[in-house]
């Protein structure tokens, strides 16, 4: 049973590295820590209003919003993370409201331009960090997966763009062509008597070729290296072979429709599907923490054939059935646009019931292939019977914190509103207050809608 908690305080300075510690035993009361899966972790908690006035060692507030990150440890790992966001008076008591690092893009915009065809969504999510953490102060040190892949592409060459690249690729396999061979060729990559799309499309090909683009080193290129320009030519042209062409064009980022990051990537997760979710611990020395986001496809976490959660045993809560609130048979999804131009799609099943519509609306959303995804992702949520349900479980030998994981499957079995059920649900959040910590907070889904 975890018993022995304490909580630390330190500087985020937004440089990737470990700020400076403020506190090693901030004497936070009424703590509660939440482990999520795909979403943020929280810790909230209440301090004497006095910690307000408190300076740190670099004569800053000690609770400075955006500057202040809490860790709860407990027997020795770090149980819980999130940098401070707010504050409000709670009685007496100041109380902080604390997110983890995957709340960071929520409401941040893109800045740049930037176009995917036939692209890993997992891949535009790595980039999106990348973005994010290149920024001044916004490099929160977080390491994100990068070798979890998913078969998903997003992303297609519109007709007039699907053109262009075709006529583009048919260039680089000519100058492909001329450098296999002992030929002369100049160092913009043409040559006298170079077929018409050469000289069209050379400048397209030697330019990115020699600025180290695409996959070529870093360094600048010799265009008259006929190996290296070959091995660059060949990977170029293998890229782009294949190009469907749509009307839906590109998956785009771009500063004046990307307005909210975090919900580009919560759309990408439940449109692909993957999952992820936030793991922080000490370094090898204890003397600062590391951050990772790890990555799931299409889901993390196992089957927990060992452990069983049985209702009037070890939880302890009379858990509710409330599916028929949220109960719908036909989904509308709204998209970017407007009127007769906006990205709509519609998606319903007959399952017996009397129609029931609900209309979801993200104009984040351009491609009306992930709007339908969405759509369909949304239906399949609100068809079930028994869907999910919040239960408190004891931390006892049998089913000891740190048996399971989120994302775990567990067998839950017991009587629920009179009627008896079996059935595997998922993990999906885990909640735990160190004043009772004996007891766990569970937010369960059936694993068959998970």
């Amino acid at each position: 049973m975890v018993s022995d908690w304490r909580f630390l305080a330190a500087r985020i300075e937004g440089d990737g590295q470990q700020g400076a510690w403020l506190d090693m035993d901030l004497p936070l009361q009424n703590v509660q820590v939440t482990d999520v899966l795909t979403g943020p972790p929280l810790l909230t908690g209440t301090i004497d209003p006095a910690f307000k006035r408190l300076k740190g060692p670099d004569n800053r507030p000690l609770l400075d919003y955006g500057a202040t990150v809490i860790y709860a440890e407990a027997d020795g790992q770090i149980r819980g993370t999130g940098i401070y966001r707010n504050g409000v008076w709670d009685g007496p008591k100041w109380r902080l409201d604390c997110a983890g690092f995957t709340a960071y893009p929520t409401g941040m915009g893109y800045e740049r331009e930037a176009s995917f065809i036939q692209t890993d969504p997992l891949d535009i999510v790595r980039h999106i960090w990348a973005h994010i953490q290149a920024g001044g102060r916004s490099n929160l040190g977080l390491v994100v997966d990068s070798t979890t892949t998913t078969p998903v592409r997003l992303g297609w060459f519109t007709a007039a763009a699907a053109a262009r690249q075709s006529s583009i690729v048919q260039a680089a396999e000519a100058i492909r062509d001329r450098l296999n061979t002992i030929n002369v060729i100049n160092s913009d990559w043409t040559w006298t008597g170079a077929p018409q799309v050469v000289v069209q499309h050379a400048a397209d090909l030697v330019g990115p070729y020699v600025r180290g683009d695409e996959n070529s080193n870093d360094e600048p290129a010799n265009p008259q290296n006929r190996e290296t320009g070959i091995k660059w030519l060949d990977s170029f042209i293998q890229e782009r072979v294949g190009g469907v062409a749509t009307d839906e064009g590109p998956f785009e980022l771009n500063p004046w429709t990307t307005d909210d990051l975090g919900s580009v990537i919560d759309n990408l997760s439940r449109s692909t599907p993957f999952e992820y979710h936030e793991r922080h611990r000490w370094n090898q020395g204890r003397t600062a923490v590391e951050h990772e986001l790890v990555f799931g496809y299409p889901r993390l976490g196992v089957r927990r054939e060992n452990l069983r959660f049985i209702i009037g045993e070890n939880v302890l809560n009379q858990p509710s059935i409330t599916a028929g609130e949220e109960y719908a048979n036909h989904v509308r999804f709204l998209g970017a646009g407007e009127g007769r131009d906006m990205v709509r799609k519609e998606v319903r099943i007959d399952d017996g019931r009397l129609r029931r519509m609900v209309t979801v609306e993200d104009k984040s959303v351009r491609s009306p292939r992930q709007a339908e995804d969405l759509a369909r992702a949304e239906l399949i949520r609100r068809q079930s019977g028994i869907r999910s349900m919040n239960v408190v479980v004891r931390d006892t030998p049998m089913t000891p914190l740190g048996s399971w994981n989120v994302g775990d499957e567990i067998r839950l079995q017991g009587d629920v509103d009179w009627m008896p059920i079996d059935l595997w649900f998922r993990v999906i959040s885990v909640t735990i207050s160190p004043d009772s910590p004996e007891l766990i907070g569970l937010s369960l889904l059936r694993s068959d809608l998970a």
